[in-house]
């Protein structure tokens, strides 16, 4: 036993020894050590503002509130004339209606008045005495409206104001010159509303040239019919015998 712990006894001071050394070269924490901060420079001393530039500045903020309020002011007139022309436009659109249903007031009344007298009358002469009073009071607002026809027969072709519905053939006409008129067309101040359906005329084409062998047994034909029977024509056969013979055989 005694052996056994003189053994272990120098194992345990050599490891005592190793930790003291390793504490003895281990260096302390160190602490570190700011350095002091460089002292600021002192900020320039600011000269007072000299009264000019107090007056200046003075002005400026003057001019400014102006400008401001002027901003608002107009920013709020501009605000109620906006108002202001959409209620007027819906007075003139009112206006513009009341007008026109007034102008036609009239044509409605000889509706209602023809409408009533077919009642009692139907001859074709009361229904057509009936049918133009409404188609005068018709013309009449359209003209008083600024509404005008678009011209038609004898006018040249105008794709811009009419539609070409038909082609015919005429020799007494110019080319695209307008026949007829199948649906009027309308113009307001220049302006084509509807353009009017009509018929125009073409000129027809000329008739094609003959060929030579067409050319000469027309004119063989010609000169047998104007022989007769029993005549030579002017190849010496007669007008019974072909040119192969009078047997059909060739000569």
């Amino acid at each position: 036993m005694n052996g056994f712990e003189d053994e272990r006894a120098p194992e345990s001071q050599g490891q005592g020894e190793t930790a003291g050394a390793d504490a003895a070269g281990k260096p302390e924490d160190e602490t570190v050590t700011e350095s002091p901060a460089e002292p600021r420079a002192a900020p320039e001393p600011v000269a007072p503002p000299t009264p000019e530039e107090l007056a200046d500045l003075r002005a400026r903020a003057a001019e400014r509130d102006e400008y401001l309020d002027l901003l608002k002011r107009a920013r709020a007139d501009f605000a109620n004339y906006q108002k202001r022309i959409a209620e007027d436009r819906k007075k003139w659109s009112a206006a513009a209606q009341r007008d026109l249903l007034a102008r036609l007031m009239g044509a409605a009344d000889h509706c209602r008045l023809s409408a009533e007298k077919s009642k009692d009358d139907n001859s074709a002469e009361s229904l057509r005495d009936c049918i133009g009073l409404i188609w005068a009071e018709l013309e009449k607002f359209l003209d008083s409206s600024g509404v005008k026809f678009v011209p038609t027969r004898g006018e040249p072709f105008d794709p811009h104001r009419h539609e070409a519905v038909f082609m015919q053939e005429r020799t007494d006409l110019p080319d695209a010159t307008v026949i007829d008129e199948i649906r009027p067309g309308y113009e307001f101040e220049g302006q084509v509303i509807r353009p009017a359906q009509v018929v125009v005329s073409k000129r027809p084409k000329p008739p094609e040239p003959e060929t030579v062998s067409e050319a000469s047994e027309t004119s063989d034909r010609t000169e047998a019919e104007i022989a007769g029977p029993g005549e030579e024509s002017a190849d010496g056969t007669s007008a019974g015998e072909s040119r192969n013979g009078p047997g059909g055989a060739d000569i």
